[in-house]
């Protein structure tokens, strides 16, 4: 669930990075975003695997940074506001990246404080207790290698292939001696699925708040993180909006006839109501 924060976008400068190659895996996740439903969604996501690092993320905010880029660019030549093309939002609004070797995970969300976008974050180094089985099935063209685990609350089985010699997989989840292609709660809450996978640029630096906050992350222990975060959703541009005087709330967006405060009051009930359509996290404790 992605949203584009439009105040600050007027002093975004976009700036050309040149690309490095990096490996990208394409996972499908399933997912029953509410407890004590049956209701299941399905998003993309890619785990891109770097020199150093890797980083996993919904497919959707790449598009949208993707999108939302060339937009600005038009801004910047025309002086005009133009709502960038409509794409579908993100299902998951959080980034996860590992440290290559020591895989060390920063968990990372973007929200506003005020006016100021901020990408707040957590790190953990998490020692998962991996049980490696006999068991062995074959995902397209990759044999893979069955694993169990206990983590957040859920009990997890896991597929590995040695053909893919990387310890890493989607999510947090990382330590076995080859890519999880397939990894799911034995309660079927979420599964993520390898659905294939290719070389592709490395387009990290399209990232809107890595733009906007310079790619800084403010980095909080794991429990205060996630009690700013529940503080944040429940009405996340209110901080915003007081922080905005009366004129500028009643000028129009730019090329619109849209006040600046009935946008800011639109995106942020639109913020609101998306939050509330997920309570069932990963990791339940």
């Amino acid at each position: 669930m992605k949203y584009l924060l439009i105040i600050p976008i007027f002093f975004l400068t976009v700036i050309k990075v040149k690309s490095q190659e990096i490996n990208r895996f394409f996972y499908e996740v399933t997912y029953i975003p509410k407890k004590d439903s049956l209701r299941k969604e399905s998003a993309l996501m890619v785990l891109d695997i770097k020199k150093d690092q890797s980083e996993f993320k919904d497919y959707q905010s790449i598009i949208a940074d993707s999108i939302a880029n060339e937009s600005f660019k038009k801004m910047q030549k025309t002086g005009t506001f133009e709502n960038p093309p409509a794409t579908k939002n993100a299902s998951f609004s959080y980034a996860i990246s590992k440290t290559y070797p020591s895989m060390e995970v920063q968990f990372t969300e973007g929200m506003m404080n005020g006016l100021t976008p901020i990408m707040l974050g957590y790190k953990e180094n998490i020692k998962f207790d991996w049980k490696i089985e006999k068991e062995k099935q074959k995902f397209g063209e990759y044999m893979a290698q069955k694993a169990t685990l206990n983590f957040g609350g859920r009990k997890w089985i896991a597929w590995f292939s040695t053909d893919l010699p990387f310890n890493d997989g989607p999510y947090k989840f990382h330590g076995l001696p080859g890519l999880i292609i397939k990894i799911e709660d034995t309660e079927k809450n979420y599964s993520w699925i390898l659905k294939g996978n290719k070389k592709a640029a490395d387009d990290s630096s399209n990232s809107l708040m890595a733009k906007f906050t310079s790619g800084n992350v403010k980095i909080v222990d794991k429990q205060k993180f996630i009690k700013t975060f529940d503080n944040y959703k429940q009405n996340p541009l209110l901080a915003m909006r007081s922080e905005l005087t009366p004129q500028i709330l009643n000028m129009n967006m730019p090329g619109t006839d849209m006040k600046i405060s009935e946008f800011v009051d639109k995106q942020g009930k639109e913020m609101q109501e998306a939050y509330k359509m997920i309570n069932n996290p990963v990791e339940k404790q």
